[in-house]
């Protein structure tokens, strides 16, 4: 199984998703981490758009992550939207007691507060 990770780009989130959901006995098989692109050397000579829309569409999860200093999640929000609409199971991830954060809810499959109870929710989403 083959996940994207949607979300802020500045706490550092994504090491922490990467190493609970490549797990022993998890199904998730790649973690595609937009983060970790270099836009000056990215695949075939694309841009950063092209690549992460490639990567979400050859993912089976997106996992969403609206972290606190996320300043408005608009992007992650289209993700989440787009996966829904091509099938794909998203997990969002929420802090808080934000009512705008916590809407965003209904553009997913399963909603969480916490990164490490979706990320272990993630490992046996099928």
């Amino acid at each position: 199984m083959k996940i994207y990770l949607s979300g802020g780009m500045r706490s550092g989130w994504q090491a922490l998703a990467i190493a609970a959901l490549l797990v022993d006995e998890s199904q998730v098989t790649e973690v595609f981490d937009p983060s970790a692109l270099d836009p000056d050397n990215l695949p075939d000579g694309g841009d950063i758009g092209r690549v992460c829309a490639k990567a979400r569409e050859d993912s089976d999860v997106i996992l969403a992550h609206m972290e606190d200093s996320n300043p408005s999640g608009y992007l992650m929000a289209a993700e989440m939207g787009e996966g829904m609409a091509h099938g794909k199971a998203v997990v969002y991830v929420y802090g808080g007691e934000d009512k705008y954060r916590a809407r965003l809810v209904q553009f997913s499959d399963h909603g969480f507060t916490d990164l490490a109870a979706a990320c272990k929710y993630c490992t046996g989403v099928k």
